[in-house]
């Protein structure tokens, strides 16, 4: 049976996050360029869609990762991640995740200078259609570490990473971040290294407020190879690095290899839509 857990599309997105370029605003201060990214890929066995908004909260930002892995002759499994975190810093207060399928579940993460209180909800016999706030399946637990002892810049997620690189000025600036990612009960730390260059055939849209393009159609974009290590809370075995192909001209993300399921199929998975952020929103 497939994963349902995220991680690998997390890698994924850390993957697009430490490798995507920053926009300069007339200010002079660095302006994420996207504000919804969408990611599609397929082959014979398995079919994968994905996609990651930003929008504003009181005091901090809110990321929403959504996916749905489809293997063949199996239900969709579909995931939402919602990601509260601070601007400056990159760093996260909270994060909540919720999955459908096989069994319905909800993970409530509070993120401490000590670690990270995870509570677990799931609903017991008759309570599967009722609002999470009303299942009485619950179960607390406390991963410990001290994230500065580990290396670690800041303790984040995809998402919080992802608006972090794009504001760097430069997208090989992400080899030097001290990256570290909290997935499920185990903090990884990452280690992103720089390729060759290749020329891809691409295919995406591009939606803005003065209306919508298409992609040129071919691509000369940088591989981006990611690894993850296990460094603390449940010591798992390492996943399978990742490689992101990112536009030199752009610097958005246009392609990821990476393996998706317990099987570890591996996968293309495209950039297929970029919604541009309001260059007139503060």
């Amino acid at each position: 049976m497939p994963d349902p857990r995220p991680w690998r599309v997390v890698a994924l997105l850390v993957a697009l996050l430490c490798t995507s370029a920053a926009q300069t605003s007339s200010a002079g201060d660095p302006r994420v360029s996207w504000q919804r990214l969408v990611f599609s890929s397929g082959n014979l066995l398995t079919r994968f869609s994905g996609s990651l908004e930003l929008t504003r909260a009181p005091d901090s930002l809110l990321a929403e990762l959504r996916t749905e892995l489809a293997p063949i002759l199996l239900a969709p499994r579909r995931a939402l991640v919602q990601t509260w975190f601070d601007e400056a810093s990159g760093g996260v207060s909270r994060r909540v995740t919720r999955a459908w399928e096989p069994r319905p579940d909800q993970k409530i993460y509070r993120f401490t200078p000590m670690g990270v209180e995870r509570m677990r909800l799931e609903p017991r016999s008759g309570e599967a259609d009722l609002p999470t706030s009303r299942w009485t399946h619950v179960r607390d637990s406390f991963i410990p570490f001290r994230a500065q002892d580990l290396g670690c810049d800041v303790v984040a997620d995809a998402a919080a990473l992802l608006y972090r690189a794009t504001r760097l000025e430069a997208p090989s600036d992400a080899t030097r971040l001290r990256a570290c990612v909290f997935d499920g009960r185990t903090l990884y730390r990452l280690a992103i290294e720089s390729g060759e260059l290749r020329t891809l055939s691409v295919g995406y849209r591009v939606i803005s407020a003065a209306g919508e393009r298409h992609s040129p159609g071919t691509s000369r974009a940088r591989l981006f190879r990611v690894r993850a290590s296990a460094i603390a809370g449940d010591m798992e075995s390492d996943p399978d690095p990742v490689e992101v192909f990112v536009d030199e001209e752009s610097g958005l993300p246009v392609r990821a290899k990476l393996s998706v399921g317990a099987l570890g199929t591996t996968v293309d998975v495209d950039l297929v839509e970029v919604a541009e952020a309001d260059p007139q929103r503060p």
